[in-house]
């Protein structure tokens, strides 16, 4: 476990390395097979492999290219393309065949449990892009980090009804735009067929029962991608900042998040729990530690700091912290 007797934060110092730091405590998404189709193998060639002490972390093909999305587009329109920007922008230019799905339309407003009510607007809300067992999506966003957060945002949901594959665009729009391509300005409606359950319990979230799990009983290794090492946080977790793995542009430094995953090993382990300030900047690392990093045990906590902090009585770290003896990322 990442959790130990003395419990681990992680933060990057400034020339990019990323260490450990002790405080004292208690024991604390048909992308994907288009892709795999048109390359003859498992996995997108173009993202590296990184060789390590514990073996070979593969980056996966949940980040897409534009390459990646042509080649998937000519093979087959069995694609869902879900624009994750407001409206407007929407209406003002879009990917042709991308259906309008506003990050904050469909999120639901509070994230402190999945309760039943929360899971059927939840799946209602799903239902109505098209989401059913079997298909696969693309979010589509602006080429920011912010927009990589919120198509990270929308895969996430996705993922909470364990229907189908759903796959980021890297660069977004922007991505689109530098290869000549115009944009489209007829809306495009979803086609939509049957329900969407969510599970009382997703594998790909984690309440507040699992977080108090992994910070008290050591059940859970937890990860922390706030950018700021000051910040308060959660004892035991280590400390991954997101603007250190997503550029401005809305791509991401495939090697820090190769070495990242390398360095906290976190391929050793049968799951890991992310969180940010809020669901969105958690669901971003939630994407690039799982589905991107090939990990299949990542939890998003999505109350994030917010809500851990309603709660007075659970532990909180924060301030300055002091760098361990263990090996930094180069």
């Amino acid at each position: 476990m990442l959790s130990d007797v003395m419990t681990a934060n992680c933060s990057r110092r400034e020339d990019g390395g990323l260490h450990r730091s002790w405080v004292a405590g208690s024991a604390l998404a048909a992308v994907l097979a288009m892709v795999a189709i048109a390359a003859g193998c498992g996995a997108d060639k173009d993202l590296g492999d990184a060789q390590t002490a514990q073996g070979a972390v593969s980056l996966g093909p949940a980040l897409l290219s534009m390459d990646d999305l042509g080649a998937a587009l000519r093979k087959s329109d069995a694609v869902i393309l879900i624009d994750t920007r407001g409206r407007g922008d929407y209406d003002a230019g879009h990917l042709e065949g991308s259906v309008s799905s506003p990050i904050d339309d469909l999120d639901p407003p509070v994230w402190a449990e999945l309760d039943e009510s929360m899971r059927s607007l939840l799946g209602e809300r799903l239902a109505a892009l098209g989401v059913r067992e079997g298909v696969s999506l693309v979010a589509i966003d602006e080429g920011t980090r912010d927009g990589f957060a919120r198509a990270a945002h929308a895969c996430w949901l996705v993922s909470l009804a364990g229907a189908g594959h759903c796959h980021v665009l890297e660069g977004g729009l922007d991505s689109w735009r530098s290869t000549g391509h115009e944009l489209a300005m007829e809306p495009t409606e979803p086609t939509v067929e049957g329900s969407v359950t969510i599970a009382a319990r997703p594998a790909t979230f984690a309440d507040m029962e699992l977080m108090r799990a992994g910070v008290f009983d050591g059940r859970s290794s937890l990860v922390g991608v706030l950018d700021d090492p000051a910040a308060p946080s959660i004892p035991g977790a280590w400390h991954v900042p997101l603007s250190g793995l997503v550029d401005d542009g809305g791509r991401v430094h495939r090697e820090k998040l190769a070495g990242t995953v390398r360095d906290t090993g976190l391929m050793l382990e049968s799951e890991a729990i992310v969180f940010g300030e809020g669901p969105r900047d958690g669901a971003a690392g939630w994407f690039l530690l799982g589905p991107a990093s090939g990990f299949e045990g990542a939890r998003l906590y999505p109350g994030g700091m917010r809500h851990w902090s309603t709660h007075p009585h659970l532990p909180r770290t924060g301030g300055e912290m002091k760098e361990s003896t263990d090996t930094a990322l180069p």
